[in-house]
């Protein structure tokens, strides 16, 4: 039987967190302190999405359920923009990672 496309979006927000019935509880998050935190640790690049679109995404997930299709839509595709924003950045920061594992080894076999 085909899920009709309320269900389809209703699956897709539980598993974004956005619904009121989902496992992920939203918190009261001062983002500021977290990326003066994350930028004290030289771990910027993390959370090198604005604070700006980090607000508006908190006040979008505390938003009631009184939404209608196309701004539950919107909503979906600004958490999917987000999400792949930061997979790109965690990718980069991997990918970093590995070039200064390669200069150590390259370091410690010269100096053996």
């Amino acid at each position: 039987m085909e899920e009709s496309l309320e269900d389809r979006i209703a699956a897709i927000e539980k598993i974004l967190g956005i619904d009121d019935y989902s496992d992920v509880k939203k918190a009261d998050l001062d983002v500021a302190s977290l990326q003066e935190k994350m930028t004290s640790l030289g771990l910027e690049r993390v959370m090198k999405i604005p604070l700006t679109k980090l607000k508006k995404l908190k006040s979008i997930t505390n938003k009631p359920q009184t939404q209608s299709l196309a701004e539950r839509l919107s909503t979906i595709e600004f958490c999917e923009g987000l999400i792949r924003q930061r997979a790109e950045l965690l990718k980069e920061f991997e990918e970093r990672l590995q070039v200064l594992d390669c200069c150590q080894q390259l370091s410690d076999s010269i100096s053996c």
